[in-house]
C-alpha cells in the first residue's frame, strides 16, 4: 500500500490521502492477506504514528487529523450521480446500487455516490470520483449531457441521461467493497410502498465485515433518499430529461466545501 505523504501537503490532502488508504486497505488487504479487520478510527490513528515514526515533517498531533477527518466525515456533502435511460419499453429507468450498511439490517439502495474528499475542487469532481470508484463508470467526459442537479440537504446529485446501448452500462463493476448489487429502477416506482432499512439490535462496529441482512431481495431505501427520488420525478414529469434546466455548469463548477456552507447558511 502506498502512502503519498510529502512535506508540503496541507491537512485536507493528508487527510485525502489516508483516507484513499483505509479504503484499499478494506478493498484489497485485509481480503489478500488475512488481516483482521479494523475500524476507520483506529486505522487512521495507526498510519498516523506510523507517518510520525518516518519522520514526516511537517507533522501535527495525530488526535488534530482525527479530530478534523470525524468533523469533516460529519459535515461534508455527499455526491453523485442519478443515472437514468429510456428502455425499450418506453419506461424511463434509474440506476441503483445496493450497499451493506454495518448499521442497517437490510440492504440500502440508493444512485451511486458517496462523500466528497477534502480536496475535490468542484461538485462535478466529487461526482465522476464517486462514480468512478464504486461501479467503475467514467463519466469525466458526460459533463454535457447533465440535464439538472438534484440538491436535498446535504446531498448532490448530478442527473445524466445515458443511451440504453451505451456499452460502459454493460460493463459495470462493483468496485467498493460494500457494494452488493448494481440494479435498474423504474422511475415511476411507487415510493409510498418502499421501506427504509431496519437497523440491527445492539450496536455493531464499523469494521468492513459484511454481515447477513434479514431480507437481501427487498428493496429499501434511507427516508432522505426517498426525498431525492421523489425529486427525480418530478423533473420526469417536468419533461427536463429532455430539455434541461439552464445554469446546471454553474453548479457543477461550485467547490464541495463552500456548496455545504451555503446549506449550512440556509
Amino acid at each position: 500500500m502506498k502512502l503519498d505523504f510529502r512535506s508540503s501537503l496541507s491537512r485536507l490532502e493528508v487527510m485525502s490521502e489516508l483516507q484513499k488508504a483505509h479504503w484499499f486497505y478494506l478493498d484489497h488487504l485485509r481480503q489478500e492477506l488475512g488481516l483482521s479487520a479494523v475500524g476507520e478510527f483506529d486505522f487512521f490513528r495507526s498510519a498516523l504514528y506510523h507517518l510520525a515514526m518516518r519522520g514526516v515533517d511537517p507533522f501535527y498531533d495525530p488526535q488534530k487529523y482525527v479530530g478534523e477527518w470525524e468533523h469533516w466525515t460529519r459535515y461534508c456533502m455527499v455526491g453523485g450521480a442519478a443515472l437514468i435511460r429510456l428502455a425499450p419499453s418506453g419506461q424511463w429507468e434509474v440506476l441503483m446500487v445496493k450497499c451493506y450498511k454495518t448499521h442497517l439490517a437490510e440492504l440500502s439502495s440508493t444512485w451511486a455516490g458517496g462523500k466528497a474528499d477534502p480536496t475535490d475542487a468542484t461538485l462535478w469532481e466529487t461526482c465522476v470520483r464517486e462514480v468512478l470508484e464504486e461501479i467503475g463508470l467514467d463519466l469525466s467526459a458526460d459533463r454535457h449531457k447533465v440535464v439538472a442537479v438534484i440538491e436535498n440537504r446535504r446531498v448532490f446529485n448530478a442527473v445524466i441521461p445515458m443511451n440504453y446501448n451505451d456499452p460502459r452500462l454493460h460493463n459495470l463493476t462493483m468496485k467498493a467493497v460494500e457494494i452488493h448489487e448494481i440494479v435498474w429502477s423504474p422511475i415511476s416506482l411507487n415510493i409510498d410502498t418502499v421501506k427504509v432499512p431496519r437497523r440491527v439490535q445492539g450496536h455493531v462496529a464499523d469494521d468492513g465485515i459484511m454481515r447477513e441482512k434479514a431480507n437481501p431481495t427487498e428493496l429499501r431505501m434511507p427516508a432522505d433518499f426517498q426525498n431525492s427520488y421523489r425529486m427525480l420525478q418530478d423533473l420526469h414529469r417536468q419533461g427536463v430529461f429532455e430539455h434541461p434546466l439552464p445554469n446546471v455548469d454553474e453548479v457543477l463548477n461550485q467547490d464541495p466545501k463552500e456548496w455545504m456552507r451555503q446549506r449550512e447558511r440556509s
